[in-house]
C-alpha cells in the first residue's frame, strides 16, 4: 500500500509540476505581448516622382571665320558654349596642316595656329568631330565643320 501511496504522489506532484510549466509559459507570453511595441510608421508622403534632365547638348556657338579670305598668317578661334576638355578635342584639317591648337584659361575658346603659315589661295576646312568632349564629359551634338579660303599671293 505504501508503494501505492508513492506512485499517487509522484504522479500527482508530476501533475502539478506540468500544471506550473504551463502556467508559467502562459504567463510570459501574456507579459509578452502586453508590453508597448514598436509604434506603427506614421503616414509618409510618397517622394516626389523627379524626372530626369539631361544636361544640355555640348556645342560649338561661333567661330571667327567670315566670308571673306584670311591671311596665311591668321589664327582661326572656335567658340564652345562650355569649357572643354583640352586632352578630348578631336578635328581634322583639309588638306592636311600641322596646327597648333590653344584652348583659352576659360576653355571655351580653341585657336588653331598653322605651324608654318597656311598655303596662299587655299581653301581649308576644319572639322570638330563629335568626340570631342566637355570639361563635364558631354559629347558634341555633332561633327561642326568651318570652311574658309586664304588670301592669294600677291608679291612684296
Amino acid at each position: 500500500m505504501y508503494n501505492k501511496i508513492m506512485k499517487q504522489s509522484k504522479t500527482v506532484y508530476l501533475v502539478f509540476a506540468l500544471i506550473g510549466i504551463v502556467i508559467i509559459i502562459m504567463l510570459v507570453q501574456v507579459f509578452k505581448f502586453s508590453q508597448p511595441g514598436t509604434p506603427a510608421p506614421a503616414k509618409s508622403t510618397p517622394l516626389p516622382i523627379v524626372q530626369y534632365t539631361p544636361p544640355p547638348q555640348f556645342r560649338i556657338v561661333s567661330t571667327d571665320i567670315t566670308n571673306q579670305p584670311v591671311f596665311v598668317t591668321d589664327t582661326i578661334t572656335l567658340t564652345f558654349d562650355r569649357p572643354a576638355n583640352n586632352e578630348k578635342l578631336a578635328f581634322e584639317i583639309t588638306p592636311e596642316e600641322k596646327v597648333l591648337a590653344l584652348f583659352s584659361p576659360d576653355l571655351t575658346r580653341v585657336t588653331f595656329t598653322p605651324f608654318n603659315a597656311w598655303h596662299f589661295n587655299t581653301s581649308y576646312t576644319i572639322k570638330v568631330l563629335k568626340s570631342t568632349q566637355s570639361s563635364d564629359s558631354q559629347f558634341l551634338d555633332k561633327d561642326y565643320e568651318f570652311s574658309f579660303q586664304t588670301k592669294p599671293y600677291t608679291g612684296i
